[in-house]
């Protein structure tokens, strides 16, 4: 299969330097998981690209139905990951916007992620970050460019943990690197509230909006509230999730020196079972 890079529709893989998401960070990005050309979770997606946009005052550069077409051509029809840059484009001086923005946009294919179908059925460890994440409310939620946070935490271990845990400055749990995470706790499905800091996932948003009629009989609600390393501790299972890798199970939980906190036999519990058949079938990903 042939994977292909598209700069504002075309095909190339140049980029200007003065460009002022290369500068500065100024834009945001989206990450697709593409299934016969398709993703799943657009709609989510697309919705979240323009309000991003719109809050950092960007214009949409394209269409929907451009990007749609854009997305199959990079990973030329097939199963892959596609992911779209948009930016402020070129201009200004400094800081200072152009009053104009002529905003710029980039899609790359790329091949899907292995990961083991172990991590599915039996959970995965993970551990927490030093490194705690700014509360900015007013990037809180956006997939903006500047990843430095993410970065330099992931920069904390090599391949013994599959994520780290990034809590705030105030010491509220937020979200993975990569991932947004959700516990079970007795009759309730909990992710941490995002109105300070951290990226709204649309897994996460797909997963709040239909777990109570996943989960079942249940009936369990999912809340957002602010959440510790106390309420995660007491969780009976939790996992991570994004588009792109589906619901991963936790099994531990190690602290910033390595220390075991907690183990969970989170790939058994009936509500992540059910979230993930729910889920990944449409997703070609395990279903434990």
């Amino acid at each position: 299969m042939a994977f292909q890079t598209l700069i504002n529709g075309v095909t190339q893989t140049s980029w200007p330097v003065a460009d002022r998401g290369l500068a500065y960070g100024d834009g945001v990005f989206e990450t697709f998981r593409v299934i016969e050309g398709r993703v799943g979770l657009f709609n989510r997606h697309w919705q979240r690209l323009k309000y991003s946009l719109q809050r950092l005052d960007i214009p949409v550069p394209l269409s929907e139905e451009q990007l749609i077409r854009a997305i199959a051509d990079v990973v030329d029809g097939g199963d892959g990951v596609a992911k779209l840059m948009v930016t402020r484009g070129s201009g200004g001086r400094g800081y200072r916007c152009p009053d104009n923005p002529d905003s710029q946009w980039s899609l790359q294919g790329f091949p899907l992620p292995e990961i083991e179908s172990e991590h599915y059925a039996s959970g995965v460890s993970v551990r927490s970050c030093r490194l705690q994440l700014a509360e900015q409310p007013a990037l809180a939620g956006m997939k903006h460019l500047n990843r430095l946070e993410q970065v330099m935490a992931r920069q904390e271990w090599q391949n013994e943990y599959f994520e780290g845990l990034m809590f705030s400055r105030s010491g509220y749990l937020v979200e993975a690197t990569m991932a947004n995470i959700f516990l079970v706790h007795k009759d309730r499905l909990l992710t941490p509230r995002l109105n300070l800091c951290g990226v709204k996932g649309v897994m996460r948003d797909a997963i709040l909006e239909q777990g109570p009629a996943i989960s079942g009989a249940l009936a369990m609600p999912c809340e957002t509230p602010v959440l510790s390393a106390s309420d995660l501790l007491q969780a009976d299972s939790a996992f991570i999730c994004n588009s792109v890798r589906g619901i991963i199970p936790l099994s531990h939980w190690y602290d910033e020196q390595g220390g075991l906190i907690q183990s969970w036999d989170s790939a058994e519990h009936s509500v992540v079972k059910a979230l993930i058949g729910a889920f990944h079938p449409a997703m070609k990903l395990p279903i434990v």
